[in-house]
């Protein structure tokens, strides 16, 4: 009924990465200058720069990633993300460890961004909340953007428990079989948004992975979906496009600024649920 699973020592055990890792996994973390082009006003401060600031502060990097490049000439510049982890809390195990994530790019797409988002062990996930919970922070490359990202990152920190008590609001509300119908359609929709063009339907995208998910609370139905809609591996015989074909299985999201949009998006809709709305996400 489920996919194999193995408790992985690497998401049961967190380590915090070192720089040969980050380097090994992002090298535009490291970018020794911006891409060519850009402004005055721009004031160039590697990433890697605000990793070590960050370490200082107390956090540790659990995970980086980058974007894959179209162009060429953008690699090496392109967006990244570094989720940080209070350094504190790095040898907890639980079901769950909130985190911070920096958003950041060295070819002029992307500001400094942080979001407030949670590290889930059981199928090394990670979840980004909405601003209802912790507002976004953006900060432009500026020549006090390393003291004001560093003040934001403490910021968070603080508020971070918000998540946690919207993880205890999302378990302690039951989904009927129709909510959770409409939860997994508009999550879908969030990723495929043509209507014919939409390879797996509601039974699909709500499938566990494995037992621990397995549930009609809205936490366990959130995180399914999430995992669905975004990783891939799926494919729905039940649906076929529009030359009669079956859709081929789905992909993995590539695109950090889509799976920004969506993991923020997913929470929204189950804040709205949560609160009794309908399993809708304003445009």
């Amino acid at each position: 009924m489920f996919n194999s699973y193995q408790p992985n020592d690497r998401a049961y055990k967190r380590t915090e990465l070192t720089d040969a890792e980050i380097q090994g996994m992002a090298p535009s973390i490291f970018a020794p200058e911006p891409i060519t082009g850009v402004s005055k006003q721009y004031t160039f401060l590697p990433t890697s720069r605000i990793v070590e600031a960050m370490r200082m502060a107390g956090w540790a990097a659990m995970k980086v990633e980058e974007q894959q490049v179209r162009l060429e000439s953008h690699r090496g510049f392109q967006t990244h993300v570094v989720r940080f982890q209070r350094r504190s809390t790095v040898a907890q195990v639980g079901e769950f460890a909130t985190e911070i994530a920096l958003v950041n790019s060295h070819d002029r797409s992307s500001t400094y961004q942080l979001h407030g988002g949670l590290f889930r062990f059981v199928c090394s996930n990670g979840l980004l909340v909405s601003d209802s919970v912790l507002e976004r922070v953006s900060i432009r490359h500026s020549r006090n953007s390393l003291e004001l990202v560093i003040a934001a990152s403490l910021r968070m920190s603080e508020a971070l428990g918000r998540v946690a008590e919207n993880v205890a609001a999302f378990r302690s509300r039951i989904l009927s079989p129709a909510e959770m119908d409409r939860f997994a359609e508009a999550a879908v929709r969030m990723r495929w948004p043509v209507a014919d063009a939409i390879p797996i339907g509601s039974e699909v995208a709500l499938a566990p992975r494995r037992a621990e998910d397995v549930g009609t609370d809205l936490w366990n139905v959130l995180n399914r979906v999430q995992e669905n809609v975004l990783r891939g591996g799926l494919r729905d015989v039940h649906r076929r496009n529009h030359h009669g074909k079956l859709f081929r299985r789905t992909t993995s999201l590539r695109s950090i600024d889509e799976s920004i949009r969506i993991n923020r998006s997913l929470w929204e809709l189950a804040e709205n649920v949560r609160e009794g709305g309908n399993s809708s996400v304003a445009e």
